[in-house]
């Protein structure tokens, strides 16, 4: 059962997993005027686990889908007819008869995901052929070529990178900032010290990424693929080298989960990248050249400035035994950012100075400190504001 706080116009994906008790698999929720809309999922074995996914889709005539184990069963097509956000809860389960049944799931439940858009079906098949996945970033203080080699929980930048110093950026023959993260394309992201993130999602196997004529920026999938493997849509596709980023452009013989790739084609169409071989006949003819490609997004990021003063907040939080405490000046000036215990006493003093406007970050290292709560206060110009960590041995 989904809560009743889904921003209106949203598309978004419930899926679950469950060991149902009874054969009768339902989504329903509220439609206009009244009433319910719902979908059956059919008979299916009982005490057995299945993979349940309810989708909510606004920008399609289906607005509501159910998928058991991968497959499509049921949709609703009427463009007048749907779920209603923000009126009713939207109810995903297992009943003994009757749709009434469904608001107390009779079943266990094992995980439970929400997204906020409507996968498609290939998506959808993939998260049930392959469980969770644990994906982790190696990340550099400045910039950093990344990309989303999964499909994950929470899309947008500040859910998966709380850290970063700026917004992401795609690239299209010029830079865009992007708040939403999607598998495919490459980003540049700007992060203020070095760390280490992770979280869970799918990796993904196989992935077709749409290129222009040009340089383009794109992903990997979630295991190490060698260039020369790489196919187009029209086949043979001429591109120049794949290029990593270290600090300066560096060709690459594979492509790594987790890292982005600059890469320049003859023409528009589509590279795959998959885990399976692919056909000769298809593969990119990779020519290598004498050009570098473009450099980081230095001025379209730094002359975007924060519109008010924010403590953005530390990532992560539990932690041992160092955090990463970011903060956004809209202007110039003195800044101080200090760290009390749980009885007001200093313990660290991290910024006392000026400092230029722009997004900021700074590094706690909590080694020589007792695990606990602590507070960490910014202050700057007439703004202030305090925060919590927990340093946990």
């Amino acid at each position: 059962k989904t809560d009743n706080d889904a921003p209106s116009q949203r598309e978004y994906l419930v899926e679950l997993k469950a060991n149902f008790q009874y054969p009768y698999y339902k989504l329903w929720g509220a439609i206009p005027g009244g009433g319910v809309a719902e979908l059956d999922g059919g008979n299916a074995f009982v005490q057995q686990w299945h993979h349940f996914v309810g989708v909510i889709d606004r920008k399609t005539t289906h607005r509501m889908k159910l998928y058991i184990d991968g497959v499509a069963t049921d949709s609703l097509v009427d463009n007048t007819v749907g779920f209603v956000p923000n009126t009713h809860p939207l109810y995903l389960g297992a009943g003994e008869g009757s749709w009434e049944s469904i608001s107390v799931p009779k079943c266990t439940m094992d995980d439970l995901r929400m997204y906020s858009r409507a996968l498609s079906a290939g998506e959808i098949a993939a998260l049930y052929n392959s469980g969770s996945d644990t994906i982790q970033y190696e990340l550099h203080a400045s910039w950093n070529l990344l990309s989303l080699p999964s499909l994950v929980d929470y899309e947008r930048r500040s859910s998966i990178f709380p850290t970063a110093v700026t917004p992401a950026f795609s690239y299209d023959g010029s830079y865009h900032q992007r708040d939403t993260l999607i598998h495919g394309p490459g980003y540049w992201i700007k992060f203020g010290a070095d760390q280490t993130v992770a979280f869970h999602g799918t990796l993904t196997r196989t992935d077709t990424i749409p290129v222009i004529a040009g340089w383009n920026m794109v992903g990997a999938i979630g295991s190490a693929i060698a260039v020369t493997d790489v196919s187009s849509i029209p086949g043979g596709i001429v591109t120049s080298e794949f290029f990593r980023y270290e600090g300066s452009y560096v060709a690459a013989d594979s492509l790594q989960p987790t890292k982005g790739y600059w890469v320049k084609t003859n023409g528009s169409g589509v590279l795959i990248v998959s885990s399976s071989k692919a056909n000769p006949s298809n593969r990119i003819r990779i020519t290598p050249i004498s050009e570098l490609p473009p450099p980081p997004p230095e001025a379209a990021s730094e002359s975007k400035l924060p519109a008010e003063y924010a403590l953005i907040g530390n990532y992560p939080n539990p932690f041992n035994p160092s955090t990463v405490i970011s903060f956004a000046l809209p202007k110039a000036g003195v800044v101080t950012l200090k760290v009390y215990n749980i009885i007001g006493e200093e313990v660290a003093t991290l910024v006392d100075g000026t400092l230029d406007a722009g997004y900021r970050s700074v590094t706690w290292n909590a080694t020589d400190l007792p695990s606990g709560l602590y507070f960490y206060r910014l202050r700057a110009n007439a703004f202030e504001e305090t925060r919590k960590l927990l340093l946990l041995r």
